[in-house]
C-alpha cells in the first residue's frame, strides 16, 4: 500500500500497511483518547440506539469506558503491528476473553457500523490535524473485527 497521501488509496491488510500509514493511525486513536470528544458515550449511543438488544451486553460496564477500553485495545493492536508481532494471536486471546459473552454473528455487523458513525461523528465534530485515510482507517477496522469474530467463534467451540 501506498503511504497516506490522501483519502482515496485502498487498504490492502494490516499485514501490509506503510508504516508511515500505521504510524498516522497509532496517532489518530490516541488524539480521540485525549480529546474533548466522548468516543466511549458516543459509540455506546450509536451501538444501542438502534440495537437495543445489545444493551444488556453492556450493563456491567459504563458507557464511557466502553469506548475508553475498546479504543486502547485498537491501539495495543496497532503497536503489536508496528512491532510486527503476531497481532491476530493477540486478537484472538482478546475474543478469547470474551467467549462467554452472548455475541451473534450479526452483532460483529452492528459494532462495525456503529464504530463507522462514531468515527465520521468524531472527524466532522473534532477536525483533526492528523492526515488520517478513511478508507485505511475503516479498511483496518474490518480486518481487526473480523479476526476477532473468527477468535471469538473459535472459543465458543
Amino acid at each position: 500500500m501506498k503511504p497516506n497521501n490522501n483519502n482515496e488509496s485502498k487498504f490492502d491488510n494490516i499485514d501490509s500497511i506503510d508504516p508511515r500509514d500505521l504510524d498516522i493511525l497509532i496517532a489518530f486513536f490516541n488524539k480521540i483518547l485525549t480529546s474533548p470528544y466522548n468516543f466511549g458515550e458516543n459509540f455506546y449511543n450509536q451501538l444501542v440506539k438502534n440495537n437495543p438488544e445489545l444493551q444488556g451486553m453492556f450493563e456491567n460496564v459504563h458507557r464511557t469506558n466502553l469506548g475508553y477500553v475498546f479504543l486502547h485495545s485498537v491501539v495495543a493492536i496497532l503497536n503489536v503491528v508496528q512491532q510486527q508481532q503476531n497481532w491476530r494471536k493477540m486478537i484472538h486471546d482478546l475474543a478469547y476473553k470474551h467467549k462467554n459473552f452472548p455475541i451473534k454473528d450479526e452483532h460483529f455487523t452492528l459494532i462495525n457500523q456503529s464504530f463507522r458513525r462514531t468515527i465520521e461523528q468524531y472527524r466532522t465534530s473534532f477536525p483533526s490535524r492528523i492526515p488520517i485515510n478513511l478508507n485505511m482507517l475503516l479498511g483496518f477496522f474490518d480486518e481487526f473485527l473480523q479476526e476477532f469474530k473468527n477468535g471469538y467463534n473459535k472459543a465458543r467451540i
